[in-house]
């Protein structure tokens, strides 16, 4: 019997796993072989690194998880694609400044350090944004990280720890009364103390087959990716009231992503496919937003990604 099975090897699951073979648990961690894979969160997510402007429930864990990312990659051994660009939200309008100031206030008094930027500290910070930009929230220890590299850093961190990594899907589970006692996986059956469902936008499917209604909705948004430029953006940037978040990657290429959703199809609970006059108003929300919109023009690659909420 193990002391925990982990349904889902995303970077959430895989990250249990981690954590509690770390503190002795045989833990066993079923998903696909080659997870993360398209369309999860954990292979098409953005991979901003963002303190400011979150829920204020989730204060004390971003203020944790903040001063570990530096030094995740040597705790795990391997590498998460994590670099330190600091993360800019902006204002476009005047009559956003007071409201602006005052989540700055609030989040600083829950230990984020987050600071306000008026407008010549904005150019400083990112020459590239457009003249609209008014001033904005500054957290300098923010950055990105590699959604991918840094799912399968957890991984294999868990492996080297004792884990087991189950490299199926699992068929059902074993019930005990009003108890999970463990699941079903081809014609194996394995017996656990505690079952963690971590299957992402497919948690609610296997909920579901425990009578659970997981209140939780999913969303597919498009995210595009631009060939390769000059050294543009430092920061990742979002904004207030717009559905937009940039982001230069390591390569020189510019990640916007930020709400477009891919309309639902028939048949296609998990579908990856995309719409090309939505992405086209995204690339547009991108160049809006840069002064060297030449630079970021040329689209090279779009995809959906699954997000639950």
């Amino acid at each position: 019997m193990s002391d925990a099975i982990v349904i889902g090897a995303g970077v959430i699951g895989a990250s249990i796993a981690f954590h509690l073979a770390r503190e002795g648990a045989w833990v066993a961690l079923f998903d696909d072989p080659d997870a993360p894979k398209e369309p999860s969160a954990s292979w098409a997510s953005a991979g901003g690194v963002r303190s400011q402007n979150r829920d204020p429930r989730e204060s004390q864990l971003t203020v944790a998880a903040a001063a570990r990312w530096p030094s995740l990659a040597a705790d795990l051994n391997a590498e998460t694609g994590f670099r330190r660009g600091g993360h800019l939200h902006v204002i476009e309008r005047g009559s956003d400044l007071t409201a602006l100031r005052e989540r700055i206030e609030r989040e600083r008094a829950a230990g984020i350090a987050v600071e306000f930027v008026d407008t010549r500290r904005v150019r400083e910070i990112a020459p590239a944004l457009a003249p609209s930009i008014v001033a904005g929230a500054y957290t300098a220890d923010d950055g990105q990280a590699d959604p991918r590299a840094t799912t399968r850093a957890f991984a294999s961190a868990a492996i080297a720890c004792g884990s087991v990594f189950i490299r199926r899907r699992i068929d059902g589970f074993v019930r005990g009364g009003d108890r999970v006692m463990g699941v079903v996986a081809g014609r194996e059956t394995l017996l656990a103390t505690t079952t963690v469902l971590a299957a992402g936008s497919w948690s609610m499917r296997l909920a579901a087959e425990l009578g659970l209604a997981l209140p939780v909705k999913v969303r597919s948004y498009q995210m595009l990716l631009t060939t390769m430029c000059g050294p543009t953006l430092a920061p990742t940037i979002t904004a207030v009231d717009r559905a937009l978040s940039l982001k230069q990657l390591a390569d020189g290429s510019v990640l916007i992503g930020g709400g477009v959703a891919r309309r639902g199809r028939r048949g296609q609970a998990h579908g990856a496919c995309t719409e090309i006059k939505r992405t086209r108003k995204l690339g547009r929300r991108g160049r809006d937003r840069s002064r060297d919109s030449e630079d970021i023009a040329r689209t090279k690659l779009v995809w959906s990604r699954r997000r639950q909420f």
